[in-house]
């Protein structure tokens, strides 16, 4: 009677002898890096941590992946912020880890709020009119600027131009 195998000693077998080169642990060691970095800071804008836990989650990370875990945190904090939204936990998460300072991240998020808070009211206002003039007013029609693709573009925009300058000024 043949012995039967499990699907495990197949796949030992069958990769008996393979290793890894060094790129592909680096870029292994990096994905996991990633996987890693985006939790603890999805984690954060949930309220499943706090940012002092994130900041001893990111202190635990070896001494010789530090480095490219803060450059992974700094990429994903910047991809994250967003005008007109609720950014304070991910500046003072670039301050409490990074130790950069925040002040004048606040200072460039404000500047690029007001930009978005007048972009959005010009927008809501040329919606409205465009209802007007099809004979759809009064006071409980309101612009669904998230069905607008106009609102969407602009707002895209805005967002890529901010990021922009706070990856210049985090850089400096």
């Amino acid at each position: 009677m043949a012995e039967i195998r499990s699907t495990m000693d197949i796949i030992m077998e069958k990769t008996k002898g393979l290793t890894m080169s060094e790129e592909e642990k680096k870029a292994l060691k990096e994905q996991e890096l990633q996987g890693k970095v985006r939790g603890l800071i999805q984690k954060l804008t949930d309220g499943a941590l706090n940012l002092e836990q994130v900041a001893a989650e990111m202190a635990s990370i070896a001494e010789k992946d530090r480095a490219l875990a803060h450059e992974i945190l700094r990429d994903e904090v910047l991809a994250r912020i967003q005008p007109g939204d609720e950014n304070e936990s991910l500046v003072q998460i670039l301050e409490l880890v990074l130790g950069i300072d925040s002040a004048a991240v606040k200072a460039k998020i404000g500047e690029w709020n007001r930009v978005f808070l007048e972009k959005r009211g010009a927008r809501e206002k040329e919606l409205q009119r465009e209802l007007e003039e099809k004979g759809i007013h009064g006071s409980a029609v309101v612009p669904n600027l998230g069905a607008d693709p106009g609102w969407a573009e602009g707002k895209s925009k805005i967002g890529q131009r901010l990021k922009k300058e706070l990856a210049s000024l985090i850089e400096r």
